[in-house]
C-alpha cells in the first residue's frame, strides 16, 4: 500500500519561468503560457488517445487563478477558478476530476485496450513538478475502477478493497483474516483523521468505521466524507459496540450511512452487509 498525503500543499508555485515555459513551448501541442503563468500538472492519455491537457496557475494580486487548456486551445470549464493559497493535492484532484470541456464532456481517464476490447488499458499519465504523488494517485484510482468493473462481471476475478477504521488493533487483525478467507482485502486505520489526512487507499470499495473512537466520532467523520468528492459513491458501514439500541443508528442512517450494525454481532452478518455494499459500490459511475 502506498501513502498519499492529499493535504500536501506546495509552498510556492513560482519556479524558474524560463525553464517551465520551455517545457510547454517545446511540446508543440499546447498553447504558450500567459505572462506569469506556470504549468502545475499535465494530463496525458496512454497510447495516443488524444493530446495532453495542461493545468495552469497564475498569481493575480492576492489570489491564484487556474485554467485548464488543451492543444486546440480549448479552455475547460472549472467549478473553482481561484484560491487564496496554492491548492492542496486533494483540491487539485477535485479541480481536474470536475472540469469539463466547453462541448460538455469531462475528461476520459480510463481507456479500453484496442488490441483486446474486453480489457482495460491503464489510465492517464498525470505529471507534476509541484505535486510529485499526483500520478501515483491516478494510477491507483484507475486500478480501483478496473477492479470494480471486473468484479461486476465476475466476482471471483477481482479482490475488493475495504477500509476498516477502528482503534482496536485486535479487531482489525481479526477481520483482516476473516475477510481474506472470502476474497476481500482489508486495510486498517486506527484513527479516522489519519485515514482522511494520509489516504493509503485511494478509493476503497467500502468503508467500515467504528462510531465511537478517539479524535473523531462517527457523526463528524460521516459528515466530512459526504462533502468530499473523493469518497462519492463509497458505501459506509458504521459499527457500534452497543448495537440496535444505540440511539445514533437512526441519525447516521439519515446522514447517509449504508448500514449501522453491532460490532459484536455475527461475523456472517458483517460479511453479508459488506457484500451488499460492494454491489452498490460497483453500480456507482
Amino acid at each position: 500500500m502506498r501513502n498519499f498525503d492529499l493535504s500536501f500543499r506546495p509552498a510556492l508555485y513560482r519556479r524558474d519561468p524560463a525553464r517551465v515555459l520551455g517545457v510547454i513551448t517545446n511540446d508543440g501541442h499546447l498553447p504558450p503560457l500567459l505572462p506569469g503563468e506556470v504549468e502545475i500538472a499535465r494530463v496525458s492519455p496512454h497510447m495516443g488517445a488524444g493530446g495532453p491537457i495542461s493545468v495552469r496557475a497564475r498569481t493575480e494580486g492576492n489570489r491564484i487563478s487556474y485554467r485548464i487548456v488543451d492543444g486546440h486551445e480549448s479552455e475547460y470549464l472549472l467549478g473553482e477558478r481561484e484560491s487564496i493559497v496554492p491548492l492542496a493535492m486533494g483540491e487539485l484532484v477535485h479541480l481536474i476530476d470536475t472540469c469539463s470541456h466547453p462541448a460538455g464532456v469531462g475528461l476520459t481517464r480510463i481507456f479500453l485496450n484496442p488490441m483486446n476490447p474486453g480489457e482495460f488499458a491503464e489510465g492517464v499519465i498525470v505529471s507534476s513538478e509541484f505535486y510529485p504523488q499526483l500520478d501515483d494517485w491516478y494510477q491507483e484510482d484507475a486500478r480501483a475502477w478496473v477492479r470494480r468493473e471486473r468484479w461486476k462481471k465476475d466476482p471471483d476475478s477481482a479482490t475488493p478493497l475495504v477500509a476498516l477504521l477502528d482503534d482496536e488493533d485486535g479487531l482489525i487483525e481479526t477481520l483482516k483474516g476473516i475477510f481474506d478467507q472470502v476474497g476481500i482485502e482489508v486495510a486498517g486505520f486506527p484513527y479516522k483523521d489519519e485515514f482522511l489526512e494520509r489516504v493509503t487507499i485511494v478509493r476503497p470499495d467500502v468503508i467500515i468505521s467504528d462510531i465511537y473512537s478517539p479524535r473523531m466520532d462517527g457523526t463528524e467523520f460521516l459528515r466530512v466524507i459526504k462533502k468530499d468528492e473523493r469518497f462519492r459513491g463509497i458505501p459506509v458501514i458504521m459499527l457500534s459496540g452497543v448495537g440496535p439500541d444505540d440511539g445514533r443508528f437512526k441519525g447516521l442512517t439519515e446522514m447517509g450511512s449504508f448500514r449501522c450494525i453491532q460490532k459484536t454481532g455475527p461475523v456472517e452478518k458483517l460479511i453479508a452487509t459488506v457484500s451488499s455494499a460492494l454491489v452498490l459500490s460497483c453500480e456507482e459511475p
